[in-house]
């Protein structure tokens, strides 16, 4: 249809050029902040410059998504446009359909790119600034696991690799049986090794045994670091540790923060362009455009800084996400409802 191959064109178009020039200004702003940390190599500064224009684009892409629908209204009101399609009996409902649908297929994009290790684009960032390139190793690791609680000494999340893993199981409040594994590898979704010592306690008696065999099942090496350092996370990471933790006696609500930041405030921000759209003028003469920039302006950057918020609050432990995340997406959606079938 004619109409809808002319927005989704103006839209793509606004989208594109703000969302490059965004992306453009804070690449600069922060290349003029980090340069003097940053090595003299070109290539280095290049890719400290990419990594940032990635993680610019996953933070900011629903906000640029709902400037370039405000942005294409304006142009189709200012143009008389707007009033035209709604005169050949376009309705609202659906003269929104191709703003929504291109902005969903983006969204439910950039979501699943959270799935790969790409989306960690700030971690490789921070690594180049840091001029940090070693493996990395963690230390003295001390966790619960199902009905077994672990120490291990080191291990290495890349070359997945561990050393001096100490674990025992309770039964009825008694510890009978203590493994001390020297070295062990992460193949096949579980750890591997040939060196696992086993003491068991009968009475008074100790029997000292040597095997070899596997331990841990599914316990991913990204996974022990991630829940150690409580560091950025992929939406497949969190996934699996949320997972692996449910049964377990552990606070998961850092986890938790990074599922519903992949997920929740996109969403959100598309049913704000719901609200705005069904609210926007629909001829210069008799509606106020700047009144309607300035509440459109106003509430999408006020939505997206109250999402950074709740991101940096959870991280924390002041509030749960549960609160923080889905209470203003369960009035935004309820919202929305109410002025769609309004129109």
């Amino acid at each position: 249809m004619i109409y809808f191959r002319t927005l989704i064109i103006l839209y793509f178009k606004n989208f594109l050029i703000i969302t490059l020039s965004l992306v453009s200004f804070f690449v600069f702003i922060d290349f003029m902040f980090n340069k003097d940390k940053l090595s003299d190599s070109f290539n280095l500064q290049f890719l400290y410059a990419f990594y940032q224009a990635g993680n610019a684009t996953l933070l900011i892409y629903p906000l640029t998504l709902l400037f370039a629908m405000i942005v294409t209204i304006i142009e189709l009101v200012k143009k008389n446009e707007f009033i035209s399609f709604l005169s050949l009996g376009y309705s609202l409902k659906t003269l929104y359909k191709p703003f929504f649908m291109f902005s969903l297929i983006f969204t439910l994009f950039f979501i699943g790119f959270q799935f790969t290790k790409f989306s960690l684009f700030a971690n490789n960032a921070q690594s180049i600034k840091n001029n940090d390139f070693s493996n990395k190793t963690n230390k003295d690791l001390f966790f619960k696991f199902k009905d077994k609680i672990i120490y291990i000494n080191k291990i290495n999340i890349y070359s997945k690799y561990a050393e001096g893993i100490k674990f025992f199981k309770v039964n009825n409040d008694k510890i009978n049986r203590l493994f001390f594994v020297k070295k062990a590898f992460f193949k096949n979704d579980e750890w591997f090794s040939n060196d696992i010592f086993v003491k068991e306690i009968y009475n008074d008696n100790i029997v000292i045994k040597h095997i070899k065999g596997t331990f841990l099942k599914g316990f991913k090496p990204t996974i022990l670091n991630k829940l150690e350092t409580k560091s950025t996370m992929t939406l497949k990471e969190a996934i699996d540790a949320l997972y692996f933790l449910k049964k377990e006696d552990v606070n998961t609500n850092f986890i938790k923060v990074y599922i519903y930041n992949a997920i929740i405030p996109p969403l959100s921000f598309l049913l704000l362009m719901s609200i705005l759209f069904f609210k926007a003028p629909i001829h210069s003469r008799i509606s106020n455009i700047t009144i309607y920039i300035l509440i459109s302006l106003i509430s999408s950057i006020l939505l997206w800084a109250l999402f950074l918020l709740a991101k940096k609050v959870s991280l924390n432990g002041i509030l749960s996400p549960n609160i923080l995340f889905l209470t203003p997406f369960t009035l935004l959606l309820l919202l929305a409802i109410y002025y769609f079938k309004k129109i």
